[in-house]
């Protein structure tokens, strides 16, 4: 018993320090408004300012996920100190390459499933969070979203949840909680049976090749390659569009999706590393 309570702790804090910072973030920009709002003379309005904190959710969400990098990296190189976490150099070229392209194969078939399932339309959370990322240009939602959200989750749900509860456990209890509270953290049921998936995905191949590197690439290809499918599907207008047009579309969102998937799996399932 005294060995759950002490895992649940190590893994609970570096998630506490995250969100703590998120919310200082959040409660900096508010008072920071209102001030801002006195000095012009504008009467004080909470609800105005709770709607400019929501409408820019996801470049605060960015701006506290660079905040805390800092600390999260110093856990992670404790960790290594302390053989909780391992870094081995263990990867080549083609670890990255297939990263990329199988993640982002994962990444539009998973959506693809959850679009035909239903539950992103019953799921009015992840509506306001659809909304959140369609507010700012895509350049800014792609930095955020693409690149520096997935630096820190990255380290927090494989650095270091996977690592300590694989260090208490065993990988596969790791893989499987780890990938579970990565879902629960998106606090919505699509992000959170998506984020499981992949984050199962994710679990395995850092397992695997013990290179931090490999599934951030995996995390950033996939949140890239949905942002990008999205807007491109929002700007298309399917009924003025000929047969062979639409074919190639297809080809391009359905088959060649499911075959980086596939080949992005068969790799890292094959691949043979010396630990």
């Amino acid at each position: 018993m005294k060995k759950l309570f002490y895992t649940i702790w190590i893994c609970m804090y570096p998630l506490i320090i995250y969100t703590t910072i998120s919310l200082g973030v959040c409660l900096f920009i508010g008072i920071s408004l209102l001030f801002y709002m006195r000095w012009i003379g504008e009467s004080i309005d909470i609800i105005k300012i709770i709607d400019i904190i929501s409408q820019n959710g996801l470049i605060i969400t960015a701006i506290s996920a660079a905040i805390s990098v800092i600390p999260l990296t110093v856990f992670y190189y404790l960790d290594t100190e302390k053989v909780r976490a391992d870094y081995i150099k263990n990867t080549k070229l083609s670890d990255y390459i297939m990263a990329v392209l199988g993640g982002a194969g994962i990444a539009i078939i998973l959506n693809i499933i959850i679009s035909i399932s239903g539950i992103s339309s019953l799921d009015l959370e992840f509506e306001k969070v659809s909304q959140s990322l369609s507010l700012p240009p895509l350049f800014v939602s792609l930095i955020c979203a693409g690149i520096i959200v997935p630096i820190v989750e990255e380290l927090i749900f494989r650095g270091l949840l996977f690592n300590r509860i694989r260090n208490q456990y065993n990988a596969r209890s790791a893989m499987i909680i780890s990938s579970l509270i990565f879902g629960i953290y998106h606090m919505n049921w699509t992000q959170g049976v998506y984020a499981a998936i992949l984050g199962c995905c994710m679990a395995y191949v850092y397992n695997k090749v013990r290179s931090l590197l490999v599934p951030m690439l995996i995390h950033m290809s996939a949140n890239t390659v949905v942002l990008i499918v999205g807007e491109f599907s929002a700007n298309i207008e399917y009924s003025s569009l000929d047969m062979s047009t639409l074919t190639v579309i297809a080809i391009s969102m359905f088959v060649l999706p499911f075959m980086l998937a596939i080949a992005g799996i068969l790799y890292f399932k094959m691949r043979k590393v010396n630990l």
